[in-house]
C-alpha cells in the first residue's frame, strides 16, 4: 500500500469527501487529491494533521518517510545532515522519526551511529 492509498482509504472509511478533508485539515482538496494519487508526498507535518482527522496511527505512516524501497535516500547527505544535528536539542515528537532515520542508515554497514539529544519534557 502506498502513503496515498492509506490516506485514500482511511479517508472513505470516515465517509469524508477530498473537500471535507482538506477543510478540517486546512489543506486544499486538490492537495488531498495529489496525496491520494501519490503525485505529491505531504510534508510530515502535514501529514500529522491530515492523520489526526483521519485517526491514522504514526507508525502507519512513519515508514514512508524513510523506506529505502519507496525513495532514492542519499544516505551520506542523510547521515551528515543527522550529524550536524545531533548535538541540537529535539522535542520528543521528532525523536521517533530521527530514530527510524537513524536505523535506516545503520542498516547500510559502512556508517556508525550518529549520537541524537533528546530535550527532556518535551
Amino acid at each position: 500500500m502506498t502513503l496515498g492509498q492509506l490516506i485514500r482509504t482511511h479517508r472513505k472509511r470516515k465517509i469524508l469527501t477530498q473537500s471535507e478533508l482538506g477543510d478540517k485539515a486546512s489543506i486544499s482538496y486538490v492537495q488531498i487529491s495529489n496525496y491520494e494519487k501519490d503525485k505529491v508526498r505531504p510534508t510530515l507535518d502535514t501529514m500529522k494533521k491530515i492523520s489526526k482527522f483521519l485517526e491514522i496511527d504514526e507508525d502507519q505512516y512513519l515508514g514512508f518517510y524513510t523506506n529505502r524501497e519507496s525513495d532514492t535516500v542519499d544516505y551520506s547527505e542523510l547521515r551528515s545532515t543527522l550529524l550536524r544535528i545531533g548535538q541540537a536539542k529535539l522535542k520528543r515528537s521528532d525523536a521517533k522519526l530521527i530514530n527510524l532515520m537513524c536505523l535506516s542508515i545503520l542498516e547500510k554497514p559502512e556508517y556508525s551511529t550518529p549520537q541524537v539529544t533528546v530535550e527532556s519534557g518535551q
